[in-house]
This record gives C-alpha cells, sequence and structure tokens, in this order.
C-alpha cells in the first residue's frame, strides 16, 4: 500500500498498516517507537551516498583533477560508512531505552536462497570488476 511517511505513524497508530520497512533514522525522527515495539535487523539494504556526474565532463577534466576527485572521493565514502555505523548503533541505543525490542534476523537462509540464479545474473549484467566493487 502506497503510503507518504509522514502519514506512517497514524496508519501504523491506527492499524492501518501492520509494519513498516525503514532506516533507525526514520523510526527516530518520526517517534516510531511510540506505535510500534519490535525491529527486525535484516541487513536487506544499504543505503549510502550516490556520487553521480556527467561522463563528457569527467572525461574532460585534466588527470590531476580526476585522481585529486577520486581520493576525496575514497576518503568521505569512507567517513559516510563510518558515521552512519555509529548512528545506527546510538540509534540502536537510544530506541531500546524508549522501549523497543530488536531482532538479529537469520539473514543467511535468505542469501543461501539467492545464491544461484539471482546474484549470478546480476553478476552476468553488470561484469566481474563492478561485481567486485560492489562485493567490497
Amino acid at each position: 500500500m502506497p503510503l507518504f511517511v509522514i502519514e506512517l505513524y497514524d496508519a501504523l497508530q491506527t492499524g492501518k498498516v501492520k509494519a513498516q520497512e525503514n532506516p533507525l533514522a526514520i523510526l527516530d525522527s518520526l517517534q516510531l517507537h511510540e506505535v510500534t515495539k519490535f525491529v527486525s535487523k535484516t541487513s536487506h539494504v544499504w543505503s549510502g551516498f550516490n556520487l553521480i556526474g556527467n561522463l563528457p565532463f569527467w572525461q574532460s577534466l585534466p588527470t590531476n583533477l580526476q585522481v585529486i576527485i577520486q581520493n576525496n572521493i575514497k576518503i568521505h565514502v569512507a567517513r559516510q560508512k563510518t558515521h552512519t555505523i555509529a548512528l545506527n548503533t546510538q540509534l540502536e541505543e537510544d530506541l531500546a531505552t524508549k522501549g523497543m525490542i530488536f531482532n538479529e534476523a537469520d539473514t543467511q537462509t535468505f542469501s543461501d536462497c539467492l545464491t544461484g540464479s539471482f546474484y549470478q545474473s546480476w553478476k552476468d549484467q553488470l561484469g566481474a570488476e563492478l561485481w567486485s566493487l560492489l562485493e567490497k
């Protein structure tokens, strides 16, 4: 059922929806601990920041500028990942003190079901180099 995120609190409170799937930052900012009790940590999504650019413009930059940009991207991607991990750790602690109960979902059985053709089809589409970067 499509729903604007701002309607989520009321939808959970009234039973219009029984569950929701959002990062901990959304649970915290919308105070969803008031209308839901359980959180299953599934690690099924990781949403970082995406860097998107114009390829012809990128190719027009001198190599030395490309190197500077690439080095800074590596630095700040690592910082962003570290920040996200720390934020989620803190949010879990905060939400637990507000009564939320966290469940570590068994993700291995889910992953096992996808190891065959699902991952292989994406690996084939993306190519070995890109797939390797994705796994990192």
